[in-house]
């Protein structure tokens, strides 16, 4: 098993600094064909992450069995919750392109605040 883990302010820059993160983890691993999309997701969750916890995000990059999960750790126990965007709306569209996109992905929370959202490919 191999894991990184990387902690990230709740700033902008932050879904940036999480797609380098997760990029330069998976090459090391030697399981660089799956960058982009980890990349894509990873930026999706953090973002949510930094937009609605306000919190210090947690990314951590695990491969196991050649599967790879990516967990985003923040201070706020409310769940995601997937919507439905309208057409012109500008954002609202993250969690879709995790269940359309990943294995398989979930929420679990992290007493006694705070929540983990991931992701498996």
């Amino acid at each position: 098993m191999r894991e990184a883990t990387i902690e990230l302010p709740p700033t902008a820059t932050s879904a940036a600094a999480a797609r380098g993160f997760v990029h330069q983890s998976l090459q090391q691993w030697g399981a660089a064909s799956r960058s982009d999309l980890a990349r894509l997701l990873v930026s999706e969750l953090v973002t949510n992450a930094v937009f609605h916890a306000r919190s210090p995000v947690e990314v951590r990059a695990v491969m196991a069995s050649g599967r790879i999960r990516i967990e985003v750790r923040d201070h706020d126990p409310a769940p995601p919750a997937q919507r439905e965007a309208q057409p012109w709306e500008a954002t609202g569209r993250g969690l879709l392109l995790v269940d359309e996109l990943s294995s398989r992905w979930g929420t679990d929370p992290t007493p006694p605040e705070g929540k983990v959202v991931w992701f498996e490919l």
